[in-house]
């Protein structure tokens, strides 16, 4: 089982198992800005146990790895490099142009996630990160 995670939207993110063929098992959308980083762990945990999933039937784990937010991304990238890293499982990441929706983006990591040696994913923004205002001189 592949566990998947975008938080590349600003609004919400998306929580999804995928089987090692590529079928979409599940999937958990959450609503409301600014409320990955009290969510994200729940959410997973809530969609695993929903399914009979315990972490070590994992194989391995899908990021969408940006662009987006700077707070989302990293949220959710942390994540899951935290996850691949004690699990000892592969992570994958896609930019979102690389995928057409959730369905293919299973089939991508399924597809993906049996060649990858990587256990971790950088973000990408898609611009400078504007986290501060800035200084007034």
């Amino acid at each position: 089982m592949i566990l998947i995670i975008d938080s590349s939207g600003n609004d919400n993110f998306v929580i999804a198992l995928t089987s090692s063929k590529g079928e979409l098992v599940a999937e958990k959308l959450v609503q409301g800005q600014f409320i990955n980083a009290e969510k994200i762990l729940p959410a997973i945990e809530q969609v695993m146990s929903e399914n009979k999933i315990k972490t070590s039937d994992l194989s391995g784990i899908g990021v969408v790895a940006g662009p987006g937010g700077f707070t989302s991304l990293r949220i959710g990238i942390i994540i899951a490099n935290a996850l691949s890293y004690a699990l000892k499982i592969p992570i994958i990441g896609f930019k979102k142009d690389q995928f057409n929706g959730l369905p293919d983006l299973a089939k991508k990591c399924a597809k993906k996630i049996t060649k990858s040696k990587i256990h971790s994913v950088a973000p990408f923004y898609g611009r400078e990160p504007n986290i501060t205002k800035p200084k007034i001189k």
